[in-house]
């Protein structure tokens, strides 16, 4: 597991260690004991169809075929380990299609302010409560953790899922201990189930053992390039991904649902250092699309990605995942109705072996996904009982397949898929984000980036490269609370702090700050705060664990522009390691521009 920590930041004698843990890493089943439906027969127990009524669970699952039920319709999760930190971010995703991404550790009220969010773009989030759930050491401390976790935004309705460990039979985790912390859990918030994402390892028996303690089952691959090594199966091509989800399935006894966590990054990104580029193989669009269509084919009930946030923004990869989400969100309704098994399911014909077929129907008309596992090309003959049509539209790639007599044929290029429909009128649309990567945003001026003398890098926050409205050199302690505004004291953008009750004060930093120890230093700002809301700037290091502040007061707000400054000298000498901060506490918005940190005379 890998996570991703800003440190902790104070100023004076403040030191309550805020953090935000953003999203760990994904690397990455008879079972008899497992037939027990989600939540273990409590409140989220097996959904029997897709009616809704008042006194429906957040969340169930139909028996069927283990598919979601939120809010009384089914839904196929289409995720991402992202946690926007702007609207501009979050409406990006929700664009793409993705429908649930991951919600970061934080205080309450910022947790809170977040969900409002990812709710207003029409998006569920899932929340990990990690070790928590181990009650193998502190558990009395972990209970109340919990129980204040769930009351504080257990009853948001944007909160679709909590997540357990992370691959933790791979980390050799203590199945017993987390399955008392499962059921403590379940206790508290019977509306929403608890998913376990295990790595490509272990067998099934072993991870079948630990699925007591999950509501949903699930697994990370990542096999590009070929030969991949991450997973222990025989099968070193990227339709390994169909052997994981079967055995994932295989691993909660068929009687769970299962997600798939995706490739969204190349290998070599995981060392990737800030600001390098690396020559990490990433997977083609061709790949992207088999691996989503293969998991699906094998009985996944939901594809998250991970990795994303390593990759370069803008980029060719990222328009590209990006596109092919928009094509599973036009199927969201068709991916989560049921596959027939019936004699009116779709047979394949020919070949015998080698292609993989799944037949849903929704809204009358019927949808078929033929999905090549091998290397090599194809002709793929298919039959579907009752068809009345004479040609089959195939979706998302502006053509048909010739019907006579129900069957239909059509050739499969290596790893191909097909997604067939006789509903002619299908809106398939697959949004282009193409403009992105070829059409990058200009690079910003130096002179917005660096001012002779001043050592705040962007100090007007007019550079905004990758378009996220976060100025570029700059970080938001808090998601929703930092970012650009139209209103400056000079230029075209100030940065926006937006304070959310005074228990919380959300801040941005900009590291790597070049004080020279010995040396007197003024640091100044222009601020525009209301009055009720309070703001501040501050220098400080850390050397053996010590902070070392160099900090205004908290200054009220008036409505107006007013400047601030200060002046201090750095000792001890930061030794390379002091940042500056801009900082606000109450209820509303800050406005902070023309940032300047000069050596002094």
């Amino acid at each position: 597991m890998h996570r991703n920590e800003l440190p902790r930041i104070g100023c004076q004698h403040r030191r309550p260690g805020l953090r935000l843990t953003t999203f760990a890493l994904l690397v990455a089943i008879s079972a008899t004991a497992l037939a027990a439906p989600i939540g273990n027969g409590r409140r989220i127990a097996a959904a029997p169809g897709n009616s809704s009524s008042a006194s429906a669970p957040l969340v169930a699952v139909r028996k069927s075929d283990n598919m979601l039920i939120v809010q009384g319709k089914p839904f196929f999760p289409i995720g991402i380990y992202e946690a926007p930190r702007t609207d501009a971010a979050m409406s990006r995703l929700a664009r793409a299609g993705f429908n649930l991404c991951q919600m970061p550790e934080g205080p309450p009220a910022t947790m809170r302010h977040l969900l409002d969010h990812v709710q207003s773009h029409g998006m569920k989030a899932w929340f990990g409560a990690d070790t928590l759930l181990d009650f193998s050491t502190d558990a009395d401390r972990k209970r109340q953790q919990l129980t204040e976790l769930v009351r504080s935004v257990g009853a948001h309705p944007a909160l679709l899922l909590w997540e357990s460990m992370d691959e933790p039979v791979w980390s050799g985790r203590n199945a017993d201990a987390c399955l008392a912390g499962y059921a403590f859990l379940r206790a508290l918030d019977p509306q929403r189930p608890l998913w376990t994402n295990h790595a490509p390892r272990n067998t099934i028996a072993e991870l079948s053992r630990w699925n007591r303690a999950t509501d949903i089952g699930g697994v990370d691959i990542y096999p590009v390039p070929e030969p991949q090594a991450q997973s222990d199966l025989p099968n070193k091509t990227i339709a390994v991904v169909g052997d994981e989800c079967d055995k994932a399935i295989r691993a909660v006894n068929g009687k769970k649902p299962v997600f798939m966590v995706l490739q969204g990054f190349g290998w070599a990104d995981l060392s990737r250092r800030a600001g390098q580029e690396t020559a990490a193989i990433l997977p083609t669009p061709h790949e992207s699309r088999f691996m989503a269509y293969q998991a699906i084919v094998h009985g996944a009930n939901g594809i998250l990605y991970w990795g994303t946030y390593l990759t370069r923004k803008p980029s060719r990869f990222r328009s590209e995942l990006e596109s092919l989400v928009s094509e599973l969100a036009a199927l969201q309704d068709v991916l989560a109705s049921e596959t027939r098994h019936d004699t009116a399911a779709a047979q394949l014909l020919q070949p015998r072996r080698g292609v993989r077929l799944a037949h849903k129907r929704f809204g009358g008309h019927d949808y078929v996904i033929l999905v090549n596992e091998g290397a090599d090309s194809v002709a793929a003959t298919v039959r579907v009982p009752g068809l009345k049509t004479a040609r089959l539209k195939r979706l998302f790639e502006n053509g048909h397949v010739p019907v006579s007599g129900q069957t239909a044929r059509l050739g499969l290029a290596g790893h191909g898929v097909a997604a067939l429909s006789d509903n002619d009128g299908f809106a398939d649309p697959r949004v282009d984000f193409s403009g992105e990567w070829r059409n990058p945003p200009a690079a910003a001026d130096p002179s917005r980036l660096r001012e002779p003398g001043n050592l705040v890098a962007n100090p007007g926050f007019e550079a905004d490269r990758d378009g996220d409205r976060v100025p570029d050199g700059w970080e938001g302690s808090l998601p929703f609370t930092a970012s650009l505004s139209d209103e400056a004291h000079g230029g075209r953008h100030s940065l926006a702090l937006t304070g959310v009750g005074d228990a919380v004060t959300p801040l941005a930093v900009q590291r790597g700050t070049p004080l020279l120890g010995g040396r007197t230093y003024r640091f100044s700002a222009w601020i525009k705060a209301p009055p009720g809301v309070e703001s501040r700037i501050y220098v400080e290091w850390v050397l053996a664990g010590v902070f070392h502040s160099r900090c205004l007061p908290w200054e009220p707000g008036t409505g107006r522009w007013q400047r601030v400054s200060y002046a201090f000298t750095a000792e001890p000498d930061p030794a390379g390691t002091a940042y500056v901060v801009a900082q606000v506490k109450g209820t509303g918005t800050a406005l902070f521009d023309e940032l300047k940190l000069e050596e002094g005379r």
